[in-house]
C-alpha cells in the first residue's frame, strides 16, 4: 500500500519535515536561550514546540483553521514567556508559514474567478476588461 503523501508530490512529507525542524529549533531556543535563562523546566520545551509546530504539519488540509491556531499559539506562548526575548520571533514562524499558504490560496482563487468572468463575457485572457 502506497502512502498518500508520496502521491501528492511529497507535500505532506515536506510539511512534516519542516514542522519537525521548526519544533527542534523552538525546543533549542527554549532550553538554551540567548541571554538569561528562563524559569521553565527543560521538559516543558517539548509540548511548547509541538503546539507551535503542529499547524505547519497540517496546514494544507485546513489552512484557515491552522492560521487561527498558529496565531493563537504564538500569542499564547509569547504572553506566557516560554521563549526568551532574544528568540521571541520563533513563536511566530509557524504563523508566517501558514499565512504564506493562505495567501497563495487566495490569489489563485481570485485569478480563477476573474478568468471565469472573462469567459462568460466572451473576452479573451489577453484582452482588457471594459466597463459598461
Amino acid at each position: 500500500m502506497e502512502w498518500a503523501g508520496w502521491r501528492r508530490g511529497g507535500r505532506d512529507v515536506t510539511d512534516a519535515a519542516v514542522a519537525v525542524a521548526v519544533a527542534l529549533l523552538i525546543r533549542y531556543a527554549i532550553v538554551d536561550p540567548p541571554g538569561p535563562s528562563l524559569p521553565w523546566s527543560a521538559w516543558s520545551a517539548w509540548p511548547v514546540a509541538a503546539v507551535l509546530s503542529f499547524p505547519i504539519a497540517v496546514r494544507r488540509r485546513r489552512p484557515w483553521a491552522m492560521l487561527a491556531v498558529a496565531c493563537a499559539a504564538g500569542a499564547g506562548v509569547a504572553v506566557a514567556g516560554a521563549v526568551a526575548a532574544g528568540a521571541i520571533w520563533l513563536t511566530f514562524v509557524s504563523a508566517v508559514l501558514v499565512l504564506y499558504l493562505v495567501a497563495t490560496t487566495i490569489s489563485r482563487g481570485r485569478r480563477h474567478r476573474r478568468e471565469r468572468l472573462l469567459e462568460r463575457r466572451g473576452v479573451g485572457g489577453d484582452q482588457p476588461l471594459r466597463r459598461r
